[in-house]
């Protein structure tokens, strides 16, 4: 995918927010899309978002997790990755 689709898409997602702020998937696909562009304050924050609303969202943890890792935040992405794996053990 390229950025401008991912300006768009964050856009779009922007927007579902506004109208559902209460729904975590409007947060974790924004956060895939910030991910996507390298924009991983803004991915992070939102993964946080989405496991604030539905703490049972394994794949937030693992995306999380994911941007931990990429900001060199060891200690961090190892307990997201903990997390991911309690909620949903045989994923894989």
């Amino acid at each position: 995918m390229q950025s401008g689709e991912m300006v768009k898409a964050i856009s779009e997602f922007n927007e579902l927010i506004r109208l559902e702020p209460n729904v975590a998937t409007g947060y974790f696909s924004r956060g895939l899309a910030w991910a996507h562009i390298g924009e991983t304050d803004q991915a992070i924050n939102d993964y946080s978002q989405a496991i604030q609303l539905d703490p049972t969202l394994s794949s937030a943890y693992l995306q999380r997790a994911t941007e931990w890792d990429n900001k060199g935040e060891l200690n961090k992405s190892i307990s997201d990755y903990t997390d991911a794996i309690r909620l949903e053990p045989t994923r894989g």
